[in-house]
């Protein structure tokens, strides 16, 4: 699992005689809203790899000598190094944070920074090997390699304590990811990889699978797991399971599939033949997965943040960066070159690729416009709440994935009637949890006065997505 990289540095002056002019993409219009696709990178002599991104930040590693992550944040004329980042690994980003693994000769870590910061700082490190960190908000979840033992571990960057989350045991353990509190990861039971998960704090660790196939890549969002395994013909198969089913559920049945990724409740993945191969969408409540794309398509790297959809297609032999929101009939072309353009990621509404003409890679992002949110007039429960017991106050979100961006926040904010005044006297964060196209908020107060009150619930500061606030909700106290 370890791995080194034994170089040496280059100088400032190496480095720049190692930057060349970029070969432009061809000549495309940016899309309605969209911004015009940005290089954040110079061609290199080396290449990148590992690109992460979120609407704040783009974060890759710069595959020279020696291997350094480097990162861009909109407003910035081209990424830069960051210092201290060499013989770096496994990138992952979320919001304006990103999280990697960092081998110094001999003390692995696991770095963190996020934008605004001079220098990344260790999150994890020891005479151990650290490695597959995962990030999701705040909280990061890793897998240590210690004397006779594997664990899967996780804490969040504000706190001090790690909670161990696996089995203490030797068996193998990869591909750690995590969604709120909740971590994945694949484990070797000794005939096979099965797919585990386990919320922190829960008592126990889930197993999900127990059967002789092969379960690999898993991905989480929410309660909802997604991952690769194969049939008994040995075709490859995406299957899902969420929080609360008895048994996986198998989504697709193909010659060939791409991994899947999972955004709230829907999973996308590719499939088919080597070059015929389309893009599937798989949503709660339809029992087939549906085709977004048709005809002479060759896709592949599908991606899915929020509702947006994205993946690399070759359509009479150009090279293209495609994206489409659920619910959107239309496909939408982001860039499209005759020169090689891959790997696309999507973070909320920003997205970004590789392109490379046959001598150097470069990175190129594009960020659409922000998406509209609904909020209904909140419930309450009892109707007439008695004042110092418990009121339950419940709004949906739409659409339901809006809640799984960056820094997304719901709020409940109840007014009280006094001296002919409306005084706000409770603001409470809401609990989120989806339920397909929209999102459940939900939120537990004892209102201190009777009389008459007043509730709003609020949905802001998801990068991507409009904020908005619901019709007032008037009630009575006891």
């Amino acid at each position: 699992m370890t791995r080194r990289l034994f170089v040496t540095a280059l100088s400032a002056a190496t480095l720049s005689a190692l930057l060349l002019a970029a070969p432009p993409l061809s000549a495309l219009a940016a899309p309605a809203g969209w911004t015009v696709p940005t290089q954040v990178t110079s061609a290199t002599a080396s290449g990148f790899d590992e690109v992460s991104v979120s609407s704040s930040l783009v974060a890759m590693r710069w595959t020279g000598f020696p291997v350094r992550i480097w990162t861009w944040t909109p407003g910035q004329t081209a990424a830069g190094q960051l210092p201290l980042s060499a013989y770096s690994d496994s990138l992952a980003v979320s919001g304006n944070r990103a999280v990697w693994r960092q081998d110094g000769g001999g003390l692995e870590a696991i770095m963190t920074w996020r934008v605004g910061g001079l220098l990344p700082a260790a999150f994890a490190t020891g005479a151990q090997d650290y490695d597959f960190p995962a990030l999701w908000g705040d909280r990061v979840a890793w897998l240590v390699i210690g004397t006779g033992d594997q664990r899967v571990l996780t804490r969040k960057i504000s706190q001090t304590a790690t909670t161990t989350v696996s089995a203490i045991d030797s068996g193998p353990k990869i591909d750690v990811a995590v969604s709120g509190d909740r971590v994945v990861w694949n484990g070797w039971d000794g005939h096979t990889w099965q797919v585990y998960t386990r919320v922190a704090g829960e008592a126990a660790v889930t197993a999900i699978t127990a059967d002789l196939a092969p379960h690999i890549s898993p991905q989480v969002s929410g309660d909802r797991v997604v991952w690769m395994s194969q049939d008994a013909e040995g075709d490859g198969i995406v299957c899902t399971w969420k929080k609360g089913d008895a048994q996986p559920t198998t989504l697709g049945h193909a010659p060939y599939e791409g991994h899947p990724k999972v955004s709230g409740d829907f999973v996308v993945w590719t499939a088919g033949t080597p070059g015929d191969t389309q893009v599937y969408l798989w949503r709660p409540g339809h029992v087939q997965p549906e085709p977004v794309t048709a005809g002479p398509h060759s896709a592949s790297s599908a991606g899915i943040s929020g509702d947006r959809m994205v993946w690399q297609d070759q359509v009479g032999g150009q090279y293209q960066i495609v994206t489409r929101r659920i619910g959107e009939s239309l496909l939408t072309t982001i860039a499209i070159s005759a020169d090689a353009l891959a790997d696309p990621v999507v973070g909320d509404n920003r997205v970004a690729w590789g392109a490379f003409d046959g001598t150097a890679y470069q990175v190129f992002t594009a960020a659409g416009p922000a998406v509209a949110t609904g909020v209904t007039r909140p419930t309450v429960s009892p109707l007439t709440p008695t004042h110092g017991h418990t009121a339950t106050f419940k709004s949906y979100l739409v659409p339901g994935v809006a809640s799984f961006a960056s820094r997304a926040k719901a709020t409940l904010r109840l007014y009280h009637y006094e001296s002919r005044h409306w005084r706000l006297r409770s603001t409470v964060t809401m609990k989120r949890a989806s339920s397909g196209l929209r999102a459940l908020l939900s939120a537990s107060v004892k209102p201190r006065y009777a009389g008459s009150w007043r509730a709003v619930v609020r949905f802001e500061g998801a990068v991507g997505y409009s904020g908005k606030a619901s019709v007032t909700r008037s009630f009575r106290v006891r």
